[in-house]
């Protein structure tokens, strides 16, 4: 019994001035951060990036953030729209063979790539 009261914390033999745990010493090295300096960046990026799309303001919506008071968002076409994926020339016919099939898809291809 008097061995475990020796082990408490209370009767630790710290020097006065010192970190009295490992973690402490660590912090006090400068080196390491605590959980709340590394967070916080992260946070604060998150929530940028919800603030650029409507979903993401729905998101911040909910969480009770204030979002009508954001600057209208510009309205995006989807690239689908824009974007012309075809040549416009029609698809010959018979194309079930592979070998007729073939070099349709190798002037695609280059047509796709050429974009």
């Amino acid at each position: 019994e008097q061995g475990a009261q020796s082990q408490s914390p209370s009767s630790s033999s710290s020097q006065p001035g010192r970190p009295s745990s490992k973690g402490l010493a660590l912090k006090s090295c400068g080196g390491i951060n605590d959980l709340s300096e590394l967070v916080s960046p992260h946070y604060n990026i998150q929530e940028a990036r919800l603030r650029t799309t409507p979903a993401g303001r729905s998101i911040l919506a909910k969480l009770g953030y204030a979002v009508h008071d954001l600057p209208e968002l510009p309205q995006q076409t989807p690239p689908w729209e824009h974007i012309v994926l075809t040549d416009g020339t029609p698809l010959p016919q018979r194309i079930q063979s592979t070998g007729r099939r073939l070099p349709l898809k190798r002037r695609h291809l280059k047509y796709i790539r050429s974009l």
